[in-house]
């Protein structure tokens, strides 16, 4: 026999406890070329056999408690191959004795975290709602999967399915976990799992698993946090998911992780809400409200006044900023014609007493006097803020009107201003704009009203005349007050949130 010969026959004998797993290993008709992972018992691998890729996943400890378990696993896999979200077994070798490596194969998939990199929040949000619906689909039929953690959620034909069922639970399987052995990874554990071990109910423990798992997913951390989760920590995921509408999604991520089993949701209720929150997330005409009721909650937690003033710059500034965190949550009008959203506020370093409103970029500098909070009792909407404006005196730049409400100038640093048309041109007597110049708006006073974004009143073109600042705070709050009554009388009110 050749060297050639022997070589070949290395490579296709099955592999017994002494021969490694490597590359161009032949187990049944599959080639062995590259190792994706390795766990405490399994190794897996890509193998093709010239037509079909496959991934084997291999049983690396031979020993009667963990052969058991494979073929639990592979068992159960089979069960549940008509549920979605569960991949296939292609191929399988389960030896009566140990005379060669236990192994399975199933269709290459990408793991989630991988695949996941760059992604928007509700693209995460829905792999992870996919995997609850499987989930769930598994707890109807009493099979528990007590290993959830990222590694163990594929991307596979563009949607999320579930891996290593080694330590799957379901009412006939034989009870083979030592009274003091860890079920599943620590970081995504629940406590009574922790606790109890294999007395613990699973079901619960896989929802909260499931929603440790998404944390992880969406904040981009190895691990997860410790207890329960809590939106006030910096644990909190708002400053990883952007502008979006994330109470609900904070609320399932409590709900989900309370140390007591019974009161978490199930897992069925947990898919239906990530799907629900998916769906309001995608819809700016629904969320938009819920999201200005919830600001008005955050600033009153106990009850909500008919009407707050503030008069404390700082404190304005404040309030406007909590208005301006979320984009597309308002819409400011003008004292005169228009409006813009507001953005941020901050107190003006180059005009005390000042506050620069930034609106699509453009500050406006606007002596405040008050800040005004209304609300009626009606739908939320229907709140409003009023900024009122005290006396500024024009620049000086231009030769103004007595009854001129402002003015456009370029701020090009230094103590004066210029005119506006300097910005236009990008250049200040034949020299290029310093870099920090900006546009600005001076108003030397008037009231601005701000509105939540999608609000009736924000729809109507003929309330952008500035009719606001031609009246009164108190005329324009019984303004609002009969419109609001009108609507309601013609059922234009929507009760968006009890």
């Amino acid at each position: 026999m050749s060297k050639d010969d022997n070589n070949r026959r290395s490579q296709t004998q099955p592999p017994g406890q002494l021969e490694g797993l490597k590359k161009g290993l032949r187990v049944g008709k599959w080639i062995l070329t590259e190792q994706l992972n390795r766990g405490g018992n399994g190794e897996v691998w890509a193998a093709a056999d010239g037509k079909e890729k496959v991934a084997i996943k291999f049983l690396l400890k031979l020993r009667d408690v963990a052969y058991t378990r494979f073929k639990d696993e592979v068992k159960i896999l089979s069960r549940v191959s008509g549920i979605g979200g569960t991949l296939p077994i292609l191929d399988s070798d389960l030896p009566e004795a140990f005379d060669r490596r236990p192994w399975y194969a199933m269709p290459v998939a990408v793991p989630l975290v991988d695949a996941s990199k760059g992604w928007a929040t509700s693209a995460k949000v829905t792999a992870i709602a996919e995997a609850a619906e499987t989930l769930a689909d598994l707890h109807d039929q009493k099979i528990a999967h007590r290993d959830i953690k990222p590694g163990n959620l594929l991307i596979y034909e563009g949607r999320c399915h579930i891996a290593d069922f080694g330590l799957v639970d379901y009412p006939e399987k034989a009870d083979l976990t030592g009274p003091k052995e860890q079920l599943g990874p620590r970081w995504t554990m629940a406590p009574e799992v922790l606790r109890q071990g294999r007395q613990a109910d699973p079901f619960p423990a896989d929802v909260y698993a499931l929603a440790k798992t998404m944390w992880i997913l969406l904040v981009n951390e190895p691990k997860s946090f410790d207890g329960q989760y809590n939106p006030a920590s910096d644990l909190s995921i708002r400053k990883d998911c952007g502008d979006l509408y994330i109470t609900p999604l904070e609320n399932l991520l409590v709900a989900s992780t309370q140390r007591s089993p019974e009161r978490r949701p199930t897992m069925r209720a947990l898919a239906e809400s990530l799907r629900e929150w998916i769906r309001l997330s995608d819809s700016f005409p629904e969320h938009n409200p819920l999201q200005w009721a919830e600001l008005q909650r955050r600033l009153f937690p106990i009850t909500l006044p008919t009407r707050v003033i503030w008069e404390d710059l700082d404190e304005i500034v404040t309030v406007l900023n909590l208005l301006g965190e979320t984009s597309n949550l308002n819409h400011l009008l003008f004292p005169d014609i228009g409006g813009l959203d507001l953005e941020r506020a901050t107190p003006s370093t180059r005009e005390p007493g000042c506050i620069e409103l930034t609106t699509d970029n453009i500050a406006t500098i606007i002596r405040p006097s008050r800040l005004l909070f209304e609300a009626f009792g009606y739908d939320p909407e229907w709140n409003y803020f009023r900024l009122e404006a005290a006396e500024l005196k024009p620049s000086g730049v231009y030769e103004l009107d007595a009854d001129a409400l402002y003015e456009e100038l370029t701020d090009i640093g230094g103590e004066s201003y210029v005119d506006r048309s300097y910005w236009d041109q990008n250049e200040y007597h034949e020299h290029p704009l310093p870099e920090e110049s900006r546009p600005v708006m001076r108003f030397f006073r008037g009231a601005f009203v701000i509105f939540q974004k999608t609000s009736l009143y924000n729809q109507l073109p003929e309330t952008y005349d500035g009719r606001h600042n031609k009246m009164s705070a108190d005329e324009f709050r019984e303004y609002i007050r009969k419109g609001a009554e009108y609507a309601r009388s013609q059922g234009l009110l929507r009760r968006r949130l009890e």
